[in-house]
């Protein structure tokens, strides 16, 4: 054991063994052999450059060798394993809590590429101690990059970056966060640090805005500057320095810095939210006191650890992770970020999961801020080139393509595959003769009609098969292409405005105060100070909120903040009332027999613009037909009880009652499906424009939408 750069090797794998013999041979390390793993702990450490053994999981004395080798040399200690993934994860959890550098790959992984990687790294690797980093820091030798975070949902817009912070030292080049932020928090420099990064990236926004990018910025906040209110307070100072919009501002904040919910670290973090910043839960799910501090303290976005996004399609249990930690997050209304999106599989895969944002070497490693612009436009040049931000949608039709082209078992090796519409059988259409007229229908943009072919091909596959799960996967995402979650409907000039959900603000137009219900009535105060309607314990309840001219019911006055229960059928709440005059203006509050509420308005001594505009508002379904107890009336509707308004998966949907159809565009639906924006939807005789609400005089609400695709 002579050689200065020798690679030792204990593994039951002969495979194995004479790869990294043969590699080692070439690149000029000498080999060392070992039947035992106790005797790797017996040769002269300091010339093992790289220690190779086996974790069976058989005793647990293996994690004792693999720590005492750790502690021993400074080459590479590399455990190469066929244990499953999430014991291996236990074993990386266990090491990086008890500080040990070890290297745990599973055997498939495993090759002599990523040991020469391995060994590269150690070699390249530079040092710092704390007065050359105090020193950097003075000198201005902090640089931010900026990695891209993009919606996954097809249609939303809205753009952002994460500061990130390096040090390009003028002796020891470019260092790169893990090498130095553990020094700044032991040496008491990450308050320095912080502010240097958060001066740079302040001035970055300002140039970017200058350019006409509008982006949403994020920094990342350290345990360390939890404990006291010094940075706090400086961080305060730079906000007023530079301008900066609160909104824009997203302060990243891991588990730990929450101190699970301690006084002062409540207070910091409270401030920060009413001042308008976002907060984030940085690696959610490392923690140990993940759902206490989703409890208590003021969150609105929260970030999913790489490690889990990493190991999405390799293991059930980060998958199953994934999903509920998505699942939890849209039940408490917080934003969800993906980070470490490395593929364009995982990728879709988190759109697939309703993720909202993702980050990752897949949309960008960390790039300067000068690049920024460049790598905006760039992005939204594939997104258009691929469909107009469409990529999963056109993923899954590739899919189906493959599916439709493939030969199976009772088809001819020459049978023809039929790629447009129109062909006439005389013969019953099969599932695939349906299946092979949607890609034209797809790549043409006629997403409902290709919906519509799709439900028609799935009732004609018989049993299980490939095709109708294909199928199935693209009736999901093209159903997400058209939802929404707030539309109009009209009829001439009648209008409704579906709304679903337990809790709404109704009030004038505001756009500093916006209401859930936006009235152009001027006797209504502005925006949410006016009025809520609010759904508890199965009834309807309003409650003023302070409005300056007051509702009345049955001519009394309702008290601010105090709730008032619904009966059945119609309520009139007066406007401004004053002794036995008629009131200036009211609102007509119907509630139905399925508990849905119609809301009108009317106002004293003008055309009754309120009669004809009306606001449909639902917690689960809202029924329409002729029949005077249907939600929705529709005096020239098909039959009594037509069809269903619904909310779930975030969007408004419309079911056919048992044995009915609806007719959406030239398309016929026996089954349920989004309300598609910019169609027309026909009951009976009667047919109504599904439109935005953007296209009439009321605010669209708060909520996040997910654009159909035109």
């Amino acid at each position: 054991m002579t050689s200065p750069r020798c690679i030792q090797i204990c593994h039951r794998d002969d495979t194995l063994v004479a790869e990294v013999s043969f590699w080692a041979s070439s690149a000029g390390y000498e080999l060392g052999t070992r039947t035992q793993r106790a005797d790797l702990l017996r040769d002269d450490a300091a010339n093992v450059a790289a220690t190779i053994l086996e974790l069976t999981g058989t005793s647990d004395n293996e994690i004792d060798i693999i720590e005492s080798l750790s502690g021993r040399t400074k080459g590479k200690v590399i455990a190469v394993t066929e244990l499953d993934a999430k014991t291996i994860g236990s074993v990386r959890r266990l090491f990086q809590a008890k500080s040990v550098e070890a290297i745990i790959i599973p055997r498939a992984e495993f090759g002599t590429r990523h040991l020469a990687d391995l060994l590269k790294t150690k070699e390249a690797r530079p040092e710092l101690d704390r007065d050359m980093l105090a020193k950097s820091i003075a000198s201005g030798h902090v640089v931010n990059h900026y990695q891209p975070k993009v919606p996954l949902r097809a249609g939303v817009v809205g753009y952002g970056v994460e500061a990130l912070c390096r040090i390009q030292h003028p002796e020891l080049g470019m260092i790169f966060p893990d090498n130095f932020i553990p020094l700044a928090e032991a040496h008491d420099l990450i308050l320095e640090l912080t502010d240097a990064v958060t001066v740079q990236a302040f001035r970055d926004l300002r140039l970017w805005d200058e350019q006409g990018l509008q982006l949403r910025l994020a920094i990342n906040i350290s345990p360390r500057l939890m404990s006291g209110l010094t940075w706090f307070e400086l961080f305060e100072h730079r906000c007023s320095e530079y301008q900066v919009d609160p909104k824009r501002i997203t302060l990243e904040v891991t588990e730990s810095s929450s101190n699970g919910g301690k006084v002062l670290a409540l207070e910091i973090l409270s401030r920060l939210r009413l001042k308008g910043f976002q907060l984030s839960i940085d690696d959610f799910g490392t923690g140990f006191s993940s759902l206490e501090t989703l409890y208590k303290l003021p969150f609105g976005e929260l970030k999913i650890d790489k490690g889990f996004v990493f190991d999405l399609h390799k293991s059930p249990e980060a998958r199953t992770l994934v999903e509920s930690t998505i699942s939890l997050a849209r039940k408490l209304g917080l934003k969800i970020v993906a980070e470490g999106v490395e593929s364009e599989e995982l990728f879709n895969e988190l759109r697939n999961l309703q993720c909202d944002d993702a980050q990752g070497y897949y949309i960008s490693k960390p790039i300067p801020a000068a690049t920024i612009g460049a790598f905006f436009q760039q992005w939204d040049a594939a997104q258009v080139a691929s469909g107009k931000s469409s990529s999963p949608a056109l993923a899954a039709i590739h899919g189906l393509l493959a599916e439709i082209l493939s030969s199976s078992e009772d088809e001819e090796d020459d049978a023809t595959i039929v790629l447009a519409p129109g062909a006439g059988l005389s013969v019953p259409e099969t599932g695939r003769d349906i299946t092979a007229r949607i890609p034209s229908l797809l790549l043409s943009g006629d997403l409902l009609g290709s919906l519509e072919h799709i439900h028609r091909a799935i009732r004609a596959e018989s049993g299980h098969s490939a095709l109708k799960g294909k199928l199935a996967s693209l009736q999901s995402e093209l159903e997400r292409s058209l939802l929404s979650d707030s539309l109009v409907i009209t009829c001439g000039e009648r209008s409704v405005r579906l709304l679903a959900g337990e809790n709404f603000t109704i009030g004038r137009e505001s756009a500093s105060a916006e209401a859930d219900v936006a009235i152009p009535c001027r006797w209504l105060s502005r925006g949410a100070k006016n009025l809520k309607l609010s759904l508890e314990a199965g009834r309807w309840h309003v409650t003023d909120l302070g409005s300056t001219n007051g509702h009345f019911l049955g001519g009394i006055r309702l008290n601010p903040n105090e709730k008032h229960a619904l009966a059945s059928g119609e309520t009139l709440l007066e406007v401004g009332k004053t002794g036995a005059e008629a009131a200036p203006a009211w609102l007509r509050l119907r509630v139905g027999r399925e508990n849905a509420v119609e809301l009108s308005y009317g106002v004293r001594g003008e055309s009754d613009e309120g009669a004809a505009a009306k606001w449909l508002i639902f917690h689960q379904e809202a029924s329409v037909g002729r029949d005077s107890d249907a939600s929705l009336v529709v005096d020239d509707s098909g039959s009594d009880f037509a069809a269903d308004f619904s909310f779930r998966n975030q969007g408004l949907w419309i079911r056919p009652r048992s044995g009915s159809t609806v007719h959406i565009g030239r398309h016929e639906f026996s089954q349920a499906v989004p309300l598609p924006a910019g169609s027309e939807i026909c009951f009976g005789a009667s047919a109504w424009k599904i439109e935005k609400p953007h296209t009439i005089s009321v605010q669209s609400r708060s909520l996040p939408l997910t654009a159909a695709i035109a």
